[in-house]
Parts: structure tokens; C-alpha cells; sequence
């Protein structure tokens, strides 16, 4: 079975990537352990994980799932079942100075992950005790990863409009940013709307 990044994965590293930390790309690890996982579960029919260094989720699904049958997992919603998705396990990472924050495994079976904890929490770095068995039936880490290019853009843009800001302002840059964020959060436009804003009339 072969792994491949969802879309909103693969646009985060075309347009924002590389994610390094040290000399370790950290998507290039990511598919790496989900191939490693695969190989321990069979059934696993994908993965996320957090990188908590650059704030987003990035999956990677199965390119040869079957589909699950409807009537097999109740508590799974019909996103899963669309995703071939009957359970999940969850391995948070306890160590906070790791750039990866938890990940979460998604199955194709009901007992995909069954006394497999210890070898899989060997192959990600995790704590066996620490699983967390079907914590995410609506594949909430799939959804937050849909969102990794729309946040990595708006921490783009707060970059560039906060420099703009710092030089036009004769600030340092952090004043700058917490500056935007403030008047974000006491308007009515989102933060986004704001950045290009400023970001087109400090430039102009």
C-alpha cells in the first residue's frame, strides 16, 4: 500500500516547504513514518501528524483504499466512511521539545491498530500508554490539514506586513506583528483581509 500526501499537504510544501527542523525535513520524515506504519499495520489506510513547530496538520492517505462498508462503525461519521475509515489511534508526542506534537493513524479495519500500540509507538517516537483509541471518529486531524496552505499563507503575509509595518513605524518587528493582531482582533476584518490591505499600501 502506498502513501500519498492529500492535496492541501502537497500545496503546503510546494509553496511553503521546506519544514526543517535542524537539518531534518520534516516532510520527508512524515512520509517516511507513514510507510514505516504501514508496514507494522497493514490495515492503516492513512496518517497525520502535527508539526507543532510551523502550527499545522499534514495527512497522508492511502492511494489504494477500499472503501469502508457503511454499516460496520456507527460512531464514525460519513467522512470516514468516505475515506475508508472504520478506526483511528491516536499517539500524542509527551516530549514538548520534539517538532512533532502527536500523531494520528487512521484504519481500515475496526481492529487495525489491535496490540500493535507498543511496536507503532516504537516506530513514531511515542508512549504506548498515551494511546488513544478511536479519539477522532470525524477525522479532525484530516480536516485541520485541509487548512495547513490558508495558514502558512496568513503567517506569510503577517511576516511581510509586519516588516512593512516595523520599517514604515520605525518599530521592531514583534511590535509590529502584535500590533496587526491587536487591530485584527478589535475590527470586524479578519486578519487576512488586514494583512493584504496593509500589505498593499506600505508597499504602494
Amino acid at each position: 500500500m502506498t502513501f500519498r500526501p492529500i492535496g492541501e499537504t502537497a500545496e503546503a510544501e510546494d509553496l511553503y516547504g521546506p519544514f526543517l527542523w535542524g537539518d531534518i525535513d520534516l516532510y520527508e520524515r512524515f512520509l517516511s513514518l507513514a510507510e514505516q506504519v504501514c508496514a507494522v499495520a497493514p490495515q492503516c489506510v492513512g496518517m497525520s501528524v502535527v508539526l507543532r513547530e510551523h502550527g499545522i496538520t499534514l495527512t497522508a492517505m492511502a492511494s489504494d483504499r477500499p472503501a469502508a462498508a457503511h454499516g460496520d462503525r456507527p460512531i464514525f461519521s460519513e467522512a470516514a466512511h468516505r475515506h475508508g475509515v472504520l478506526s483511528t489511534l491516536s499517539l500524542p508526542v509527551r516530549n514538548l521539545d520534539e517538532p512533532m506534537a502527536g500523531f494520528t493513524l487512521y484504519g481500515g479495519t475496526r481492529d487495525a491498530f489491535h496490540a500493535l500500540h507498543g511496536e507503532l509507538s516504537g516506530v513514531l517516537g511515542t508512549w504506548a500508554e498515551d494511546a488513544l483509541v478511536d479519539d477522532d471518529p470525524a477525522l479532525c486531524g484530516l480536516v485541520r490539514s485541509r487548512l495547513a496552505p490558508a495558514i502558512l499563507r496568513e503567517a506569510t503575509d503577517l511576516t511581510i506586513a509586519a516588516a512593512l509595518l516595523a520599517e514604515a513605524r520605525n518599530l521592531d518587528v514583534g511590535e509590529a506583528e502584535l500590533l496587526l493582531r491587536e487591530a485584527a482582533s478589535r475590527g470586524v476584518i479578519p486578519l487576512s483581509d488586514l494583512l493584504g490591505l496593509i500589505r498593499h499600501v506600505l508597499a504602494a
